[in-house]
């Protein structure tokens, strides 16, 4: 697709407007396009090695001698790619790191879920242990009406059954 201001460029930004509820697009070569203000805004230095550069702040004295021990990765290397060599290099590179990291992620130490299936293990103290609770409603109902039918006391056995019957409603 060619410029639709010059026609004589390929077209490489796509712009698309909503101006009151009207969607009108337009697809530029770059020039047609910095002509009509529409420049990428968004990085200013036009390419991603510099972007990622001014976040690393380069010190070309500590590129040259500094490296990571085990990948042999050079802080002018990770700027460039934009990722580590290895695990050891964000200790190799701490000091030069964390304030980057610090600005993209807003934070430098990880917080994250527990992930699921995994159970928290309670550890029981061996020293105290507590005496046994009583016997719940429930239980002692439920020993009183064994104690009523076999005293042929019917009615109280009965009250009996429908207060049990009431309190594992309300449990459920």
């Amino acid at each position: 697709m060619l410029c639709q201001s010059c026609g004589k460029r390929p077209a490489n930004t796509h712009i698309k407007t909503i101006i009151n509820g009207e969607l009108t697009e337009h697809s530029l070569c770059s020039e047609c396009a910095q002509k009509m203000g529409y420049g990428n805004s968004f990085f200013p230095s036009n390419t991603f090695d510099q972007f990622f550069s001014s976040f690393f702040g380069k010190n070309s004295l500590m590129e040259d001698t500094l490296r990571c021990p085990v990948c042999g990765a050079s802080l002018s290397d990770i700027s460039d790619t934009g990722k580590v060599g290895c695990a050891d290099c964000y200790k190799t590179f701490l000091n030069q790191l964390m304030p980057s990291i610090q600005r993209m992620h807003g934070n430098t130490h990880h917080i994250g879920k527990i992930p699921m299936g995994t159970a928290l293990q309670v550890v029981e103290q061996t020293e105290e242990k507590e005496p046994p609770k009583e016997k719940s409603e429930i239980e002692q109902y439920q020993e009183q009406l064994q104690t009523a039918i076999d005293e042929q006391n019917f009615e109280l056995a009965a009250e009996l059954r429908d207060k049990i019957k009431a309190l594992s409603e309300k449990l459920e």
